[in-house]
């Protein structure tokens, strides 16, 4: 039997894209930054951002970097939606879908 799994990167105006696989169970949501879950590696990210912003051009590299892994693992773009708070957008999710057996 097949069914959807979905994933969804939320894209931040202001800051770094991560990733959000949900398991077809819906229970279990393992949350990945772009260097799969290394948490070391990523507050380091973060503190080397503070001292220097990143720029647009590396932030969109970043999400570029992030969805072509994602078409490379066999992932379909589905949808964008922008996401609004007060009165203007501050976010994007882009979500992707596969199919996955289950037995």
């Amino acid at each position: 039997m097949q069914k959807w799994e979905y994933c969804m990167v939320h894209q931040r105006l202001h800051g770094h894209p991560y990733v959000e696989y949900l398991r077809v169970s819906g229970v279990e949501a393992q949350w990945l930054e772009l260097d799969k879950g290394d948490k070391a590696a990523y507050k380091e990210w973060k503190r080397e951002r503070k001292r220097s912003p990143v720029g647009t051009s590396e932030k969109r590299y970043l999400l570029e970097q992030c969805i072509c892994q994602l078409l490379a693992e066999g992932w379909e773009l589905w949808q964008s939606t922008p996401i609004v708070y007060g009165s203007s957008e501050s976010h994007f999710v882009h979500t992707f879908r596969r199919q996955v057996q289950v037995e």
